[in-house]
């Protein structure tokens, strides 16, 4: 092999080696960046969880009291209400259940 070749060769080579050394330092960024990112989310997923959560105790706690003095008569307790969670991992998805307030009618 003539000399002139084997320089045409090692410059080639030494282009190769800088382009994958410049590639594996982007790489290794983006991994940081990606790892960086998903960190941020989980930690703001794990907030709004626990915000929904407090949010949902409290109101869980309450409605039923609140239906029933709303739909309380002077001889009726009021009706029942209550709160259930669907699926809370996926989607936050919250039904209300109610009942009627209990109807007595005095026949003559």
């Amino acid at each position: 092999m003539s000399p002139l070749f084997l320089q045409t060769l090692t410059y080639r080579l030494k282009d190769v080696q800088s382009g994958l050394t410049e590639a594996e330092e982007e790489a290794d960024e983006t991994r940081k960046e990606s790892r960086r990112a998903r960190d941020e989310f989980l930690e703001l997923k794990k907030k709004r969880c626990d915000l929904f959560y407090k949010a949902y105790n409290h109101m869980s706690g309450c409605i039923d009291k609140t239906y029933k003095d709303l739909t309380k008569g002077e001889k009726d307790q009021g009706g029942v209400a209550f709160l259930s969670l669907e699926d809370a991992e996926v989607s936050i998805r919250i039904t209300l259940h109610h009942g009627p307030m209990l109807m007595r009618r005095n026949l003559i």
